[in-house]
């Protein structure tokens, strides 16, 4: 064995020491290569680059929380299982303040007659930039799940909205998406987007062959615009890629593969994760 082989299959093992027995479901989503329809949208020279990338395990993680209105504090300590349905929480609102790991809305309509109802969200992650992705003061709407099984599974999608309590955005020339994060989940059901993965062809091919979800090893991640024909945008495990092809003419989003691989214990489908951030034209 090399030791690229043995430091790859070590770190698989020692992450699957943490794991337990259990379910073979896969409720991140289904493991593998795009189909043809995607791989006809492929760049020439779009092939995965095996081990010049992404085969270096990382580890990590996006924080995802809800404080409501009246001060409860959704989270992932907080986040129960629920029968793997599609239920998706959602709020719109004006963004009043934004931080570098959080952002405020207020809830009630401007034609509306409420007293402020706050909302606040947090979305943590190595390399994100709130306050570029959601301008303070526009009209958005929030989507959010946070569910537990065997580990957290958490997602998050924040778009703008043109017009809000009959009202024109005051944030004029957003693109739809703004945001969007997920850590141990896959994306929302109708972003205007998808994301698959792909196993890497990493030097260590030793690695075991798991318990009948995704096959152990380095994944790295396939970002796809559902609205527009355009190559699939490929992120190894670790790195930062600029996309242009989400949406024409509003600049341009910074996508972040946190990590995503799969060791050899049976319950541990949560090791992918990545964030999308919009950033405005300079």
């Amino acid at each position: 064995m090399t030791p690229a082989r043995r430091s790859l299959s070590t770190l698989l093992l020692l992450v699957a020491a943490a794991g337990c027995g259990g379910s073979t479901a896969d409720p991140v989503g289904d493991a593998g290569t795009p189909d043809a329809a995607d791989d006809a949208r492929d760049a020439p020279g779009d092939e995965p680059a095996g081990d010049a990338a992404g085969c270096a395990l990382t580890f990590e993680h996006a924080t995802l929380a809800v404080v409501q209105r009246d001060g409860t504090r959704e989270d992932c300590a907080s986040a129960t299982w629920d029968g793997g349905t599609d239920v998706v929480e959602e709020a719109s609102g004006q963004v009043t303040a934004v931080a570098a790991n959080s952002f405020t809305l207020d809830t009630c309509p401007p034609n509306a007659d409420c007293a402020l109802s706050a909302m606040t969200f947090v979305a943590d992650a190595p390399g994100i930039a709130l306050a570029s992705a959601i301008p303070s003061g526009a009209y958005v709407h929030v989507r959010w799940k946070l569910t537990r099984f065997w580990a957290c599974q958490a997602s998050l999608e924040v778009t703008s909205l043109p017009t809000w309590g009959g009202l024109a955005n005051p944030v004029a020339s957003l693109p739809a998406l703004l945001l969007a994060v997920a850590d141990g989940a896959a994306h929302l059901p109708g972003a205007p987007f998808t994301v698959d993965r792909e196993k890497l062809a990493c030097a260590d091919e030793d690695a075991g062959a798991g318990c009948g979800g995704p096959e152990p090893g380095a994944y790295q991640f396939l970002f796809l615009a559902t609205a527009a024909q355009a190559p699939v945008l490929r992120v190894p495990m670790g790195e930062v890629r600029a996309w242009s092809a989400l949406e024409s003419g509003h600049g341009s989003w910074d996508v972040k593969n946190l990590r995503s691989f799969q060791s050899t214990a049976c319950d541990d489908y949560w090791n992918f994760a990545w964030w999308l951030a919009w950033r405005p034209p300079s």
